[in-house]
């Protein structure tokens, strides 16, 4: 006993039960005007004072990162010194923190 497939139906049977909707109404636009609110211009957004609050910023920044690579530099270089000390490497690691650590906290002391 073999199962076979059922007879294919006839094109006009597959489309009987269809339904066709008619065309869609062509969109409506709309009868009011949305006009953008006045406010200041570009030029007027613009101006010195936030071009120097920007040039502050920018600053407070730059200090704040190169004050974190050298905290990542200098923990890189203190871990290497603690892994295995000698006087050298001790040294190294002191001039280092002395030349590049505390200028660099007291400008970000200075500045913020």
């Amino acid at each position: 006993m073999s199962a076979q497939p059922p007879p294919p139906l006839p094109q006009r049977d597959m489309f009987e039960n269809v339904q066709v909707f008619p065309a869609s109404p062509p969109p409506v636009r709309p009868s009011f005007r949305i006009e953008p609110e006045p406010g200041p211009t570009r030029e007027e957004h613009v101006n010195p004072a936030l071009l120097e609050m920007a040039q502050a910023i920018s600053r407070i920044c730059a200090t704040r990162i190169l004050l974190l690579l050298a905290v990542v530099t200098s923990s890189g270089i203190w871990s290497y010194t603690v892994f295995e000390p000698t006087q050298l490497r001790i040294a190294a690691a002191g001039v280092f923190s002395v030349l590049t650590m505390f200028p660099l906290v007291f400008l970000y002391l200075r500045k913020g």
